[in-house]
């Protein structure tokens, strides 16, 4: 028998040796420990990870065949596709607005990614059957906006209502590397599937999106059980509850609070409004200065997209030449972000706060800048555009998402997506009037970037506010320790 137990041990020990792996195992602590996660963060973790992976990834699939059809249009109608698209947005805010009143957030979703892959196929098949009509690929074109904006959008205010502040700081870095994962995937897939099946590679991306709603479904299903157990998300108002209301408090008003019937009365008013999202945001003091923000860093960066593309033209004659200088450039900002975003997001921002965190994209541009006036042509331009787009989306979109988390219910869903299509097609088309009008002037490129200058200082105070801000909610969410009041604790 002891011979027996002895020629045993081995097996044991292997076993034991595999557990390790399994979910309680020393292997999963040590996942946990190199990504900075709670217990209670793996799971739900996954879901949302692979629902912003599948949402990123139909756009990128997406998106090279809607700009094909766009540039299709030539360089005179070009233009028109950005203000087609700024008119649509301005029709279908108001329908959004007043289906949100109806119906439950997690609903709307589903809804609204089903409707938008519907009306992409068959835009898409009209397409394919009347190749040659301009006012075929023009309607295609500018329904491109749509895709390009809502669906994401949708996405992100559904990870704020599921995350309290503290969750997505721990989490919201490996869910930004799940979704540039995507664009990566969806990118690289779209020339393979393209060039093997042609226009009907656009069936993949509807089906991305139909994805998307059943891991936002489960993901749902897993924030309700983790608050009826208590556990991940309990202190959140439910997911898709039309409880939770705006107010001025910046977003940090609790669920309970005694003056909620005044604030629900307030965002009651703003509901019943077609432009509640406006209302919303006029009223919240965070999502008023989010707005700001947005505005500003959308003006310096397409004022930067500009400024790129017209040293790229004068620089390389052909568009294969063009082609793999951008290629390059995305790659390296990939290089960079990816890493940063999976390995450091979380221990960067608890070791740096809101105001380290924030100061990084001003900090770049205004480097950049500077060196590009002291310095001009091309290579200064595109170390600045590289830099900033690493920095935005490794350090700071991450940072910034994270203080939509705990807003109520209608400030959240109504205001995030009036920021994110509305206001972010407003700056657009602002940035490309001041630059047509700059270059109509004769205004050197020198005198250009020092008014990019100017708008990065102003991005760096709209970042400075959101720190401060930022920065007092998580000193009024942190529990009062304990004082020592002549030897007793008090």
């Amino acid at each position: 028998m002891i011979e027996r137990s002895k020629a045993a041990s081995p097996t044991k020990r292997l076993r034991s040796s595999l557990r390790a792996f399994g979910p309680d195992g020393a292997f999963r602590e040590g996942l946990r420990s190199a990504f900075d996660l709670e217990p209670s963060d793996v799971g739900p973790l996954r879901l949302s990870a692979l629902g912003g992976c599948a949402v990123i990834a139909a756009y990128g699939i997406a998106s090279p065949l809607l700009e094909v059809v766009a540039l299709s249009l030539g360089m005179d109608l070009l233009p028109l596709v950005d203000v087609g698209q700024t008119l649509l947005v301005f029709a279908v805010n108001p329908l959004y607005q007043y289906a949100q009143r109806w119906v439950l957030p997690i609903q709307l979703i589903g809804i609204a990614y089903r409707v938008i892959a519907t009306l992409l196929l068959a835009l898409s098949a009209l397409a394919a059957s009347w190749p040659h009509s301009r006012a075929v690929a023009y309607c295609l074109a500018v329904y491109g906006g749509i895709v390009a904006l809502y669906p994401p959008v949708l996405y992100d205010s559904f990870l704020a209502s599921v995350h309290t502040r503290p969750e997505a700081k721990r989490v919201y870095g490996i869910i930004f590397f799940g979704k540039q994962s995507g664009l990566l995937l969806g990118s690289f897939a779209a020339g393979l599937l393209f060039a093997r099946f042609g226009p009907p590679t656009i069936l993949v991306a509807c089906a991305m999106y139909e994805a998307t709603v059943h891991l936002v479904r489960c993901r749902s299903a897993s924030f309700e059980e983790g608050a009826e157990n208590g556990k991940g998300g309990g202190g959140r108002c439910a997911a898709g509850s039309h409880d939770g209301r705006g107010d001025d408090s910046g977003g940090h008003a609790d669920c309970d609070a005694p003056d909620s019937q005044a604030s629900g009365a307030r965002a009651e008013a703003c509901c019943s409004s077609a432009f509640g999202g406006a209302c919303v945001i006029a009223r919240d003091r965070t999502l008023r200065w989010l707005a700001a923000q947005r505005f500003v860093s959308v003006m310096v960066t397409h004022g930067i997209w500009y400024e790129r593309s017209e040293l790229l033209t004068s620089a390389f004659a052909s568009d294969a030449e063009r082609v793999v200088v951008i290629a390059k450039l995305q790659l390296a900002y990939g290089c960079v972000t990816l890493p940063v975003q999976l390995l450091l997001f979380a221990r960067l921002m608890r070791s740096c706060g809101y105001r380290g965190m924030l100061a990084v994209m001003p900090c770049t541009l205004i480097t950049g800048l500077i060196t590009s006036i002291v310095h001009p042509g091309l290579p200064a331009i595109l170390v600045v555009d590289t830099l900033r787009r690493a920095s935005d989306y490794a350090i700071s979109k991450p940072t910034l998402d994270t203080l939509y988390c705990d807003l109520h219910s209608d400030t959240l869903w109504l205001g995030q997506p009036v920021i994110a299509t509305l206001l972010t097609r407003l700056a657009t088309l602002c940035a490309a009037a001041v630059f047509s009008l700059f270059r109509l002037v004769g205004v050197q490129p020198r005198h250009r970037q020092c008014w990019l200058l100017l708008l990065s200082l102003a991005l760096a105070a709209t970042h400075w506010r959101l720190s401060v801000l930022g920065s007092r909610s998580d000193r009024l969410s942190e529990p009062e320790k304990p004082r020592q009041v002549l030897g007793v604790f008090v």
